[in-house]
């Protein structure tokens, strides 16, 4: 039996209520109350003073301090202290905070991950189980001249009369167009060494590894399941608790990387 939805209401991912309540409501950044402490000394100055076993006991603590100045800085505006205005809809949409105080309350590790990645409007990075191999670089702390390893070793080449015996049986000239011996010109920027019965020719390469070590990929991969998993909650912790919009669950797939092997 289908169900009526109504026009008002807005069908949406979990992923983007997600984003929607932290970065453009900025749910997670009203704490605009006091530091506990000013708390107490502003509850304190509103019961002046309080007679406590004969003596006076003072409540006027000042409430200008590092806790408070940061508090405004977290909200980005003054904080009033003073309770909302009759006739001024709230500051935050009703929705918005049912996601903020669901997030809140998931487990330490995804409530983390939810919380930076909503409020960026981003995704943890995963990376493919087949890395693609790349130069390997060389140790910052290591003097040279390259960004990365070089390796080199001296291995056993023909002699410029062999090669020049091959080229004549193809029917090549040993010059080039300019009149230059094709040899010599070709074998300028080598290093040769005479051998006995020949000679060798030094040959360098960059050793390559894998772009991404087994460690940083599974540190990756482990962070978006976790992630995943805690948006996943929250498509059940909301379900019922949102006025103005209906969750149509979790488009993203859970392992990527099995769909993407490489």
């Amino acid at each position: 039996m289908a169900v009526a939805v109504s026009p008002l209401v807005r069908s949406i991912d979990v992923e983007d209520l997600v984003v929607w309540a932290c970065r453009d409501q900025q749910a997670l950044r009203d704490r605009s109350s006091l530091h506990v402490v000013e708390a107490a000394a502003q509850f304190g100055m509103r019961c002046s003073r309080q007679r406590l076993s004969g003596a006076d006991f003072p409540g006027a603590w000042g409430v200008d301090s590092c806790a408070r100045v940061a508090a405004i800085g977290a909200v980005g505006t003054r904080i009033d202290g003073k309770g909302p205005t009759r006739g001024i809809a709230p500051r935050l949409p009703p929705d918005a905070e049912a996601v903020a105080a669901a997030i809140e309350a998931l487990p330490v590790g995804e409530r983390r991950l939810v919380r930076a990645h909503g409020q960026a409007g981003t995704r943890p990075d995963w990376l493919p189980l087949l890395q693609p191999l790349v130069m390997a670089k060389r140790p910052s702390d290591q003097p040279g001249r390259y960004r990365h390893q070089i390796a080199g070793e001296w291995q056993p080449i023909a002699q410029r009369s062999e090669f020049a015996a091959r080229c004549l049986a193809r029917g090549e000239s040993l010059f080039d167009a300019h009149g230059r011996r094709r040899l010599v010109e070709e074998e300028k920027g080598f290093r040769f060494r005479a051998v006995e019965g020949g000679r060798e020719l030094f040959v360098r390469w960059c050793p390559v590894e894998p772009e991404h070590s087994d460690a940083k990929v599974i540190e990756a991969n482990c962070d978006w399941v976790e992630w995943h998993t805690g948006l996943s909650r929250l498509v059940g912790a909301l379900r019922g608790k949102l006025i103005a919009h209906r969750i149509t669950g979790l488009a993203i797939p859970a392992r990527p990387w099995e769909q993407k092997p490489c």
